[in-house]
């Protein structure tokens, strides 16, 4: 398979070793280089690590990658892609074609901790919003939106869910949109993609 043109496939999911998250972290779909490379988020200059690191005390450059991971599912953070897979020229979302989801509700609803999930860049957003955030997901739970990039993206549909339907008891999840930590986002420097996602995706530990 070419990984750069032909239908690629995500990594599987990592979890706690008592598979119990409190907060799910989903990318898009690996890009070619972590492919690749075996490991998510394995570009170099992607900011991912470097912010995970900065959290929680390693250097990227110096720490094995399952190490690193280990430090983040060590903290209740579990890794995935929303995508399980699809066709894409290169690695950018824009391009991505054919695409399939990954079964995120039967991760929800196995993993009754997770109590927030946050979505790496718009891309992962979009996605999310049209394979996920449809039906049993978008009724099942009662969903909050915790930043102004999920407001703009999930506004309307956590909006329609709650006025068109009451279930007593709902499951409460939070739902934060975080700045891309790929290195095709420049719009924001590394110190205000950190301050992001330190607000917004680490403040329930």
């Amino acid at each position: 398979m070419d990984i750069g043109s032909g239908v690629i496939y995500s990594f599987q999911v990592r979890l706690p070793l008592d598979a119990k998250p409190h907060t799910l972290v989903l990318g898009t779909m690996a890009s070619i280089e972590s492919l690749q490379r075996g490991e998510s988020y394995g570009h170099p200059h992607n900011a991912f690590w470097h912010i995970i690191g900065r959290r929680f005390g390693f250097e990227r450059a110096t720490t094995p990658y399952e190490d690193q991971v280990a430090r983040l599912t060590g903290q209740g953070f579990a890794l995935w892609d929303v995508l399980h897979s699809c066709e894409r020229e290169g690695s950018l979302d824009s391009n991505i074609k054919n695409e399939k989801p990954n079964d995120i509700a039967a991760l929800l609803a196995r993993c009754t901790s997770i109590r927030r999930v946050c979505l790496n860049g718009q891309g992962a957003a979009g996605f999310f919003r049209k394979h996920i955030m449809t039906g049993e997901v978008l009724q099942l739970y009662e969903w909050t939106l915790v930043n102004d990039s999920a407001r703009k993206v999930f506004g309307r549909h956590v909006a329609s869910s709650s006025s068109s339907t009451s279930v007593a008891g709902r499951r409460a999840i939070e739902l934060a949109v975080l700045p891309s930590t790929s290195p095709a986002y420049a719009t924001l420097r590394f110190e205000q993609k950190l301050e992001q996602w330190t607000r917004d995706c680490f403040s329930l530990q």
